[in-house]
């Protein structure tokens, strides 16, 4: 591809920023307002539940540190390896669903009873790194807008900062499996591979004149 893109004449350094701003508002708003509020944080590779929002006083009832083995009919396994599959998606508060865990050794059937919203589990969210993406965002912005010239490099360096951006976002929400987040994360994973090799070819130093047929071989 060529080292030297002629987008003077286009609106492209204003389009690119609308459109990744308004997908992270979108998912900023899914996280915080679509996400249900179950009363706990858990890690999805392991099933532990790292962290407890609402108080429950039962011999039975689930605790940081305890392994998720099963939702319902649902294997954590299965879970975690189908991106399409729900399982605390939908669930509505005062609901009370059957979990299986695993607790220092032993396997334990249990019920948890969905909370709904709260301002522990908000504020935690809240903070969450998700504003991270935001920040990349901003970076994507102002080289879009202040950095010439536009060429290949300009637009590569802009296209990172904004698929990075939404790279953060969907992996924050990815686990909860809402609006297809853990499908559209490896998708922009796996997209950032080419814009990062495509990337380094020219920055720091560039490394050569790139056939236009290896390029669009690699995306």
């Amino acid at each position: 591809m060529s080292k030297n893109l002629s987008l003077e004449t286009q609106p492209i350094e204003i389009l690119i920023p609308w459109f990744f701003l308004i997908i992270l508002l979108l998912f900023t708003y899914a996280y915080l307002f679509e996400v249900p509020y179950v009363g706990f944080d858990f890690n999805l590779l392991t099933g532990e539940v790292l962290e407890k929002f609402v108080d429950a006083s039962a011999e039975h009832d689930l605790r940081v540190g305890d392994c998720i083995l099963q939702v319902g009919s649902v294997r954590w396994e299965e879970y975690r390896l189908d991106a399409h599959r729900p399982v605390l998606r939908g669930v509505k508060p005062g609901e009370v669903i059957p979990m299986r865990v695993e607790r220092g050794g032993q396997t334990l059937d249990l019920v948890w009873e969905i909370p709904g919203f709260n301002a522990k589990e908000f504020l935690s969210r809240l903070i969450d790194f998700w504003w991270l993406g935001y920040l990349f965002w901003v970076f994507g912005t102002i080289l879009a807008v202040f950095v010439r010239p536009k060429d290949t490099l300009w637009l590569l360096l802009v296209l990172f900062m904004n698929f990075f951006a939404i790279f953060i976002h969907f992996g924050v929400i990815s686990r909860w499996r809402v609006w297809g987040s853990a499908v559209l994360f490896g998708m922009v994973a796996w997209l950032l591979v080419p814009i990062s090799l495509h990337l380094h070819w020219f920055f720091p130093k560039p490394l050569g004149r790139l056939p236009v047929k290896v390029s669009y071989g690699v995306y």
